[in-house]
C-alpha cells in the first residue's frame, strides 16, 4: 500500500468491486489512513501547497466519497481525527492557482457530498437505525452532523463560484431538489428519539458543531441555492423542512440556531402559510404547550432582541389564533403568559434606545394585539399597558420629526389596537402611589407634547393619513385617566437603578433591563445611547463632574 499508484487504483474504481491493484475487497480504516498519508493531508492542516501526488490524487472529489461510503457499506464510521481531515475537504484547493480546477473541484465535490449525505436514507445509515429504542451513539451522531456541515460549507462555495450551466451542476440541483429536500422528511419522521434527542443538540467535542446547528445552515443554504437558480420556495413546498426547523427552535439551546431557525419559518412564507403549518404542528404533531413554552422562553430572554423578537412576537401571534385541538382545553397554561412577557419585551426593546424604525412599531402592535384578548383579565394589566405607552409616546415625536408615511401607516394600526384596550385596562383613578402617580403624569406629559408638536407643524392640513393619525391620537389622550393636583413624589428607586432621561418612562420605576452607567460621575444610568446622548443634551452635560472638572 506505499505506492501511490496502487492508491490511485482503489480510488478509481467502484466501491463494490475489489481493489485493482491488491484485490482487496475489506474497504476497512486503512484505505483512508494510506489516504490521508498520501494525499496532503498535512499539509493542508498546515497551509501549504500540494505536491505533485497529492494533486493528482485528490483531482477527483468521488474518490473521497467513494472510501467514507465504503466505510458505510462495511459498518464502519470514521474515527475523530479521520472526521476532522475529511471536514477540510472543501477547502482542498484553496492553494491553487488555477481557476477552472478549482470550480471544478467545488462543483464536483459538492455534487459527491449531496450523493453521500442522501444515500441509503441519512448517509448510508437508515431509518431502523436511527430510530432504535437505544437512539443513536456519540458517534454516529458525530459522523451525520460532520458530513451535514461538509454539504452546507460546500454549497456555500458552490454558490460563490461562477455558473457554469453543465450536466454537473443540474446534476447537482436536482440531487438537492429531489433527495436532500426529502431527507427532511425522513428526519421529521424518525424525530424521536433521533432528532430530539441529547445529542442532537450537544456539543460532542470542542471544534464539532450540533445536529441541530448543521441542519439549520443546511436549510438555509438549501433555501438561498434553489431560490436562486431555480426559483423553488422550500418553505412553501410539501416538504417537512419547517417542522425540522420548528423542532430545532424548541428544543436547541443555542440561541442563535433557534433565532435561525424561527426567523426561517416565520420570515419567508405568507400569514395564510404560516397559519396552517402551525396549526399543523399544533394538532397531533407536535405538543402545543412545548410550543407555549418555546415563545415564553424567547420572550424572557434579555438578549433576544430586534429581528429576532419580531419573529417571536409574530409566533406568538400567530400561535394565540389558532384554535384549540379537538376535546383539548380553549388556553393553555403558558399562553395567559404570553400577554405580561410580551408587553415586557417590547418595553425592552423601546427602552434600549437603539434601533427605533419601524420595527418597534410592528412590535408594539403585535404586544397590543396580543393584550386585547378578552379572555384574559390578568392583574397590573392596566399598569403594563401604560409602560408600554409612555415609550410608545416618545417613540411618535421621532415619527413626527421624520414624516415617513410608511412608518405612519403602521404607527396607525398600533394605536387602533391601544385605544380599545386603554378603555378595557384603565389605570384606577383612585391609587394615588407615587409610582402610579408618576407613571401616568409622565405618560399623559408626554402624549401632550406630542400633540402640541402635532399641532405645530400643522400635519393634519397635509394629508388623510395625518388627520386620521390625529383623530386617533385624540382618542388616546381621551383614555388617560386624569391626574390629581401636584407632584408626585419622588420613585423610591436609587438613581443608578433608574433611567436619569426625563423623558424615558424608567425614570420613574425601575426597569428590568440592565443598565448604562454614565462613566464621567457614576452618579446616574441610563437605558441605553439615546437615552444618555438626550439627557446629556438637555441637561447632564452642565451636571456631569467630570465635564465640570
Amino acid at each position: 500500500m506505499d505506492d501511490p499508484l496502487c492508491l490511485t487504483a482503489i480510488f478509481t474504481c467502484d466501491v463494490r468491486a475489489p481493489c485493482i491493484a491488491c484485490s482487496s475487497q475489506n474497504w476497512d480504516r486503512s484505505h483512508v489512513v494510506e489516504a490521508r498519508s498520501h494525499t496532503g493531508f498535512v499539509q493542508m492542516q498546515q497551509g501549504e501547497a500540494f505536491d505533485t501526488t497529492a494533486e493528482r490524487l485528490v483531482s477527483s472529489p468521488h474518490i473521497w466519497t467513494s472510501i467514507i461510503r465504503g466505510l458505510r457499506r462495511s459498518k464502519t464510521l470514521p474515527s475523530p481525527p479521520e472526521l476532522d481531515a475529511i471536514r477540510i475537504l472543501p477547502h482542498a484547493v484553496d492553494n491553487c492557482d488555477d481557476a477552472d480546477w478549482t470550480v471544478a473541484w467545488d462543483h464536483g465535490f459538492v455534487t459527491a457530498v449531496a450523493e453521500l449525505v442522501s444515500y441509503d436514507g441519512i448517509c448510508g445509515l437508515t431509518s431502523e437505525e436511527l430510530a432504535s429504542a437505544q437512539g443513536p451513539d456519540v458517534d454516529t451522531m458525530r459522523f451525520i452532523s460532520a458530513m451535514m456541515d461538509i454539504l452546507r460549507t460546500s454549497l456555500d462555495r458552490f454558490f460563490t463560484t461562477p455558473w457554469r450551466g453543465d450536466d454537473e451542476t443540474e446534476r447537482l440541483l436536482e440531487i438537492l431538489q429531489s433527495k436532500i429536500i426529502p431527507m427532511f422528511d425522513n428526519l421529521w419522521e424518525i424525530r424521536t428519539p433521533f432528532l430530539v434527542s441529547e445529542l442532537a443538540y450537544t456539543q460532542t467535542d470542542p471544534i464539532a458543531v450540533t445536529l441541530h446547528e448543521s441542519l439549520c445552515f443546511l436549510a438555509m443554504a438549501l433555501a438561498v441555492i434553489l431560490k436562486f437558480y431555480r426559483d423553488v420556495d422550500i418553505m412553501k413546498t410539501n416538504s417537512r423542512i419547517a417542522h425540522v426547523l420548528l423542532l430545532i427552535w424548541m428544543y436547541s439551546p443555542d440561541r442563535e440556531v433557534r433565532c435561525q431557525s424561527l426567523r426561517r419559518i416565520v420570515g419567508t412564507a405568507d400569514e395564510a402559510h404560516q397559519t396552517s403549518f402551525f396549526l399543523s404542528v399544533s394538532h397531533g404533531c407536535t405538543d402545543r404547550d412545548r410550543i407555549s413554552a418555546s415563545v415564553l422562553r424567547d420572550l424572557k430572554d434579555e438578549h433576544i432582541l430586534n429581528e429576532d423578537l419580531l419573529s417571536s412576537f409574530e409566533c406568538a401571534d400567530i400561535f394565540s389564533n389558532l384554535e384549540p385541538e379537538d376535546g383539548g382545553p380553549v388556553v393553555h397554561w403558558e399562553e395567559p403568559l404570553l400577554i405580561p412577557y410580551g408587553l415586557a419585551a417590547a418595553r425592552r426593546q423601546l427602552c434600549l434606545g437603539t434601533n427605533y424604525d419601524n420595527l418597534c412599531i410592528k412590535i408594539s402592535s403585535i404586544a397590543f394585539g396580543l393584550s386585547h384578548d378578552q379572555k384574559f383579565d390578568l392583574p397590573r394589566m392596566g399598569k403594563r399597558v401604560y409602560e408600554l405607552l409612555g415609550l410608545l409616546c416618545r417613540f411618535v415625536k421621532d415619527v413626527i420629526a421624520e414624516e415617513e408615511p410608511e412608518t405612519l401607516d403602521l404607527l396607525l394600526d398600533a394605536l387602533w389596537w391601544l385605544v380599545p384596550l386603554l378603555q378595557t385596562h384603565p389605570l384606577d383613578p383612585g391609587n394615588n402611589r407615587p409610582k402610579e402617580l408618576a407613571i401616568r403624569r409622565l405618560t399623559y406629559n408626554l402624549w401632550r407634547e406630542t400633540t402640541d408638536d402635532l399641532n405645530r407643524r400643522r400635519l393634519v392640513l397635509r394629508s388623510q393619513e395625518w388627520k386620521e393619525f390625529a383623530r386617533v391620537w385624540r382618542g388616546v389622550g381621551r383614555a388617560i385617566p386624569d391626574v390629581p393636583e401636584g407632584e408626585a413624589s419622588e420613585s423610591p428607586f436609587e438613581p443608578l437603578a433608574r433611567c436619569a432621561w426625563g423623558g424615558c418612562l424608567c425614570s420613574v420605576h425601575k426597569p428590568k433591563h440592565r443598565m448604562r452607567v454614565c462613566k464621567g460621575c457614576w452618579v446616574v444610568a441610563y437605558c441605553g445611547t439615546k437615552c444618555q446622548t438626550s439627557d446629556w443634551q438637555d441637561r447632564h452635560r452642565w451636571r456631569c463632574r467630570n465635564n465640570l472638572e
